[in-house]
Parts: structure tokens; C-alpha cells; sequence
């Protein structure tokens, strides 16, 4: 992974992110960053909820493919697509463009930065799988112990939950770490 102060990049993910900082909005802190996504399948997730965040996602150049409501959708330059916190969805991804750019906000922040900033890393470490996921213990942890709670909207919340909890202790023991800003 390189990494300045502000961006980093992943060939593995074929992303780069360069965060524009954390601001308050009323009593809440959002975190802002660009999002450039390089070749097809780049951004490509699994369908998610996050229960204490919502995004906004802005596409400044190119198009991209998302699920929001159920729908498969496109949306491209100029459009702005806005997740609110406890609904399935999955990130804007890349599935035949070459290039897209993105601003997003994520509100609260929730220590989002730190695991982006730790999910390159274990990418260009070779620790992800080959679509760039995370494996469970390493989620599990982040889960647990990271500020960011996203669960997989395939699965039962509540049994994931449990799941997760018991795993992201397992995690621990075994030595995986949960993400941090240095």
C-alpha cells in the first residue's frame, strides 16, 4: 500500500482514497474522503447494513453500479446517492468503466478511517481473499473492537451478531488487531 499523511492506494483493491478530514455537523462528526476506483470490480462489496451510519455517495467522474431498496442501480457523474443508516445496500462499484471518482461522507465517522486505512494494508500484505475481503477473524475483530458495526445483509442480524462477537474474541486471542488511527 502507498501511503501519504491523507491518501492511500491498494493495486489489490484498485482504489485510492485521499481524505479530505472530519468535520462537525451538529454534535457529530462526518468523515469526508475521494474515492477513485481503477478497473472493473473495483469498490465491489458484498450487500451490508451499517445500524449507526449513514453515507452519501457523490459521482464526480464515470459511472458506477449499486443496490439500494432491493434495486440494482447506476448512477453516474453528477448523481448522489444517500444510505441511511439500517438499510441494505451495496457500495458503488465499477462493473465496466475503467475509471470512477467519488466524494463520500460517512456520518457519524465511527472509526471508518482507521479500518480503511487498515483494510489496504492487509491488502497489499496479501491478507484479503482475491475480490480484496477480509477473512472472518480479521472482520470479526473489527466488528467487536472498531468503531464501524456492518454486518453482511444475507445473514440473520441478530445470530450474526452473536457470531461475530464470539469470533471477534477468538480474533483477539489469536492476535489479530483491531483497527486504530496511529
Amino acid at each position: 500500500m502507498q501511503e501519504e499523511r491523507n491518501v492511500i492506494r491498494s493495486r489489490v483493491l484498485k482504489q485510492e482514497i485521499v481524505f479530505l478530514g472530519i468535520e462537525e455537523v451538529g454534535s457529530s462528526p462526518v468523515l469526508r474522503y475521494r474515492q477513485v476506483l481503477e478497473g472493473s470490480g473495483a469498490g465491489w462489496t458484498p450487500e451490508q447494513i451499517h445500524f449507526d451510519m449513514d453515507e452519501t455517495f457523490e459521482v464526480l467522474e464515470g459511472s458506477v453500479d449499486y443496490r439500494l431498496f432491493g434495486s440494482d442501480k447506476t448512477a453516474k457523474a453528477g448523481e448522489k446517492i444517500f444510505v441511511p443508516r439500517g438499510y441494505a445496500h451495496r457500495n458503488p462499484y465499477i462493473s465496466g468503466a475503467d475509471r470512477a471518482v467519488l466524494l463520500r461522507t460517512q456520518n457519524p465517522e465511527g472509526g471508518m478511517e482507521a479500518e480503511l486505512r487498515q483494510w489496504f494494508r492487509l491488502a497489499d500484505e496479501g491478507k484479503v481473499d482475491a475480490k480484496g475481503r477480509l477473512g472472518l477473524l480479521q472482520r470479526a475483530v473489527n466488528l467487536r473492537y472498531g468503531g464501524n458495526h456492518t454486518l453482511n445483509a444475507k445473514f440473520g442480524l441478530m445470530p450474526q451478531r452473536l457470531f461475530m462477537g464470539f469470533m471477534g474474541l477468538l480474533g483477539r486471542f489469536l492476535g489479530k488487531k483491531p483497527p486504530r488511527l496511529s
